[in-house]
């Protein structure tokens, strides 16, 4: 067995420190460019002010507006809304969007264009609320291509329970 020279152990002891800093540098730089991006804050949504309480029965007013019952299987609830869209002079529109008493999360009904741009957007509602009307935030044409998109939220925590969406007949009056 042959026994190592103090300059031996020396080179070797350098040879290891090289490698240790040239490492310790390449986690650094590694860890610098490959950071996480930022995560947005998350806000969460308003109540809406507008919501009433209270228990909607479907009417023949309701049927001709398109009134109709959503829920894909798999869905935490139950909401329904209007399918026909009648835009008034004020670009506004009633579409009883309504979530059922028995509805365990709360809901938001988000109004979009052809291009993705929001249009309209409603706060949230309870179960055993619903909202009438709402507001759009440009003239909407006849048959213009919109979507209805319903989001609904867990109560305290707004982790997600769901979302439906649906494309509304335009109309103006």
């Amino acid at each position: 067995m042959r026994r190592i020279s103090r300059k031996e152990l020396k080179i070797a002891l350098i040879v290891i420190g090289a490698v240790c800093v040239v490492s310790v540098c390449a986690m650094v730089a590694a860890l610098i460019h490959f950071k996480p991006a930022p995560q947005p804050e998350f806000t969460p949504p308003a109540f809406e002010d507008a919501a009433v309480e209270g228990v909607l029965e479907e009417t023949d007013e309701l049927k001709a507006l398109g009134w109709s019952k959503l829920h894909q299987e798999g869905m935490s609830y139950t909401v329904y809304l209007c399918g026909g869209v009648l835009i008034n002079e004020q670009n506004q529109a009633d579409v009883w969007f309504y979530n059922e008493p028995k509805n365990e999360s709360w809901l938001k009904l988000r109004v979009t264009d052809a291009q993705g741009k929001i249009i309209a957007e409603t706060g949230l509602i309870k179960p055993g609320e619903y909202l009438q009307t709402i507001e759009f935030s440009r003239a909407v044409e006849d048959d213009e291509s919109l979507a209805f998109k319903v989001m609904g939220y867990e109560p305290e925590t707004y982790l997600s329970t769901g979302a439906v969406s649906l494309k509304p007949a335009v109309k103006n009056k």
